[in-house]
């Protein structure tokens, strides 16, 4: 509608209605000399000033009408430009906080209870025990090219031992095959879930590196390599007799994940969803699942994340893998302060053994 031109007419007819009375009143008489009644005239004269009166109130009422909707308008265009400039703002600030130079770090056990496990297994708590006196004695408490101290017991008795890929204790190829190919080789996977799946959905996910999975908006799939020393580093515990790996900053190359172009910022990450999977090289019988005891993640130059263990949920897939669930907080600030916890582990967890 437009209101200047209502404004325009009601506003001429009040003038037009104004003048006739104006006009009416110099010419004719309103009352009868004689009896003092109205005329025709004056009973015109009246509904003229009651004309002009209406035409006067809707001249007010189109000019509230028009003013009440250009506030509106007014208001939904001042929105408009907010909501703009808090995404144009939101945008900057995901630029500046990339998710990008990723770099993924694990320690977790396995107790090698299969029979083809537990007699490299045997071997290795005998020769490492055997050591532990020359160990004590040696420089630095390091025995170079075989074996160093990973923990220490409160009572300064040792409980678990470092081992390098060149170590007489790591298994042998040709007698301990087995065992060799599970340390040898492995696959560390990480599924991000921006919109998080359900318990039915979530126990369909495909873990091979060439299985594509619905909804995920992020996948990495990082070699595990017995040979990369420099990322790679092995322990075993005397005192729970678990062989353990140690993983620390694996680069996660953008250009090998699969991703779906939802997280691309560290502020897309409050409240999805991570899976996470240890696989090791096939061995007869299956590899039982690991004991994972935290997952470290470096983002940029940002101060590492943990994901500890007590945070994790254990689900079992339809093909028969377990796979650990961990839902990051909602917010920003949650998430931050939930993974730099000051009671996450602290140290550097990959210092060689030789």
């Amino acid at each position: 509608m437009n209101f200047d031109l209502v404004k325009l007419a009601l506003a001429a007819l009040s003038v037009a209605v104004g003048t006739a009375s104006g006009v009416a009143a110099l010419l004719v008489d309103f009352k009868d000399r004689v009896t003092g009644r109205i005329t025709k005239w004056g009973r015109l004269a009246v509904l003229g000033l009651a004309s002009s009166f209406v035409v006067g109130i809707s001249n007010l009422a189109v000019d509230y009408v028009q003013k009440s909707r250009q506030a509106v308008e007014a208001s939904r265009r001042a929105q408009a430009a907010s909501e703009q400039t808090l995404q144009i703002v939101n945008n900057l600030n995901r630029t500046l906080n990339p998710f990008k130079d990723v770099r993924v770090g694990a320690r977790l056990s396995y107790d090698f209870g299969l029979p083809e496990l537990i007699g490299y297994r045997d071997r290795l708590d005998r020769e490492a025990r055997a050591l532990l006196t020359e160990l004590n004695d040696a420089p630095g408490r390091n025995l170079p090219g075989r074996m160093g101290i990973a923990s220490v017991r409160a009572d300064g008795v040792v409980s678990a031992v470092a081992f390098p890929r060149e170590s007489p204790l790591f298994p042998n190829e040709a007698t301990e095959r087995a065992a060799h190919a599970a340390l040898s080789e492995s696959l560390l996977s990480l599924v991000f879930f921006k919109t998080p799946l359900d318990r039915e959905a979530f126990g369909r996910l495909q873990l091979n590196p060439m299985s594509v999975n619905p909804g995920a908006d992020i996948t990495m799939h990082l070699g595990v390599a017995g040979k990369d020393g420099r990322h790679v580093h092995f322990e075993y515990d005397l005192d729970r007799k678990r062989v353990r790996w140690k993983i620390c900053g694996i680069p996660a190359v953008m250009d090998a994940w699969r991703s779906s172009g939802r997280i691309v910022s560290i502020l897309d990450l409050p409240g999805s969803q991570l899976a996470v999977h240890f696989e090791h090289q096939r061995v007869a019988g299956g590899l039982e699942n690991p004991d994972i005891e935290f997952v470290h993640l470096a983002v940029a130059e940002r101060q590492g994340w943990w994901l500890r263990n007590s945070r994790f949920v254990s689900h079992r897939l339809n093909s028969g893998f377990e796979v650990l669930e961990y839902r990051l907080p909602d917010t920003v600030d949650e998430m931050l302060r939930e993974l730099t916890d000051r009671g996450a582990p602290s140290e550097i967890f990959c210092s060689s053994a030789d």
